[in-house]
């Protein structure tokens, strides 16, 4: 409990006994040990309550009461009754009050539980928004303008790839267009044309890279392309799904036929593609 009150928030800034409190938690030994101190130099002297130098009172006093006396004694037992108080009005009356003090105490604590909550909530935004300026200036770092023939890369996703697989897929632009005031481009690999158009935040400049066979390929005899297959053909990924053929999966009843795909060769024990 102790290390959960004083562990700081990244979000706030602060400890919770700090944003209950308003204060920070006293963690530091040698404060402790100054109080320890201090209390040992200078022990609470209590007062004291029976005096041994003090002479009992007498009680050998011989009590005598004279007819004065019980005259007055009498007429002081009349004022009592006379000034005798109804206590149940002023219990009424106290707890009335008592009520009003009560209900003035909750709009208190409701106020402080919104203060924290206030506080919380503008801590968070605010980093909210230090992430958000932190990745647009990011971007916009990345953000360039690319044209026809440059090189650039593509990172290939953990699903379409090995362990010991490429993570970058190199690419050429072909083509570039113009949407919203934005600039899209058309990439090609040496398996063929990728149909999605991308964006220059998405691609790491590859251009001072020695890429011979990309720069001098004649892009116009390839065929089109998903991204997906552009991937996993250049990962040489083979996916462990077979198909649940009966044939030799010569028509498009194979998902992998009908699909295009090379299936893997545990296919009708190695009648498939590799």
């Amino acid at each position: 409990m102790f290390s959960i009150n004083t562990s700081v928030a990244r979000t706030i800034n602060q400890s919770p006994f700090e944003v209950v409190f308003g204060q920070q938690p006293r963690t530091s030994d040698y404060t402790w040990k100054c109080i320890v101190v201090h209390l040992t130099e200078d022990p609470l002297i209590d007062p004291p309550t029976n005096n041994s130098n003090e002479e009992p009172i007498c009680s050998n006093i011989v009590s005598t009461t004279t007819p004065q006396d019980r005259q007055i004694q009498n007429n002081e037992e009349e004022i009592r009754s006379d000034s005798n108080i109804d206590h149940e009005e002023f219990i009424d009356s106290t707890n009335c009050v008592s009520g009003v003090v009560e209900s003035k105490d909750e709009p208190v604590g409701a106020n402080r539980h919104k203060r924290i909550r206030e506080n919380a909530e503008e801590c968070y935004l605010n980093n909210a928004n230090s992430q958000l300026t932190r990745y647009i200036n990011k971007s916009s770092k990345r953000q360039r303008i690319y044209h026809v023939g440059d090189i650039v890369d593509l990172k290939v996703s953990d699903v379409n790839r090995t362990n010991t697989s490429s993570t970058i897929l190199p690419c050429k632009i072909v083509d570039s267009k113009c949407q919203d005031g934005e600039t899209f481009y058309y990439v090609a690999t040496m398996n063929g044309i990728i149909k999605e158009s991308f964006q220059s935040t998405v691609f790491l400049d590859l251009t001072p890279s020695n890429f011979t066979t990309l720069r001098t390929l004649n892009t116009d005899s390839l065929s089109c392309v998903t991204f997906i297959q552009a991937c996993q053909i250049y990962t040489n990924f083979k996916s462990a799904d077979t198909c649940k053929c009966n044939g030799d999966c010569s028509t498009n009843r194979c998902k992998y036929k009908k699909k295009g795909r090379k299936y893997y060769s545990k296919c009708h024990g190695g009648d498939g593609f590799i």
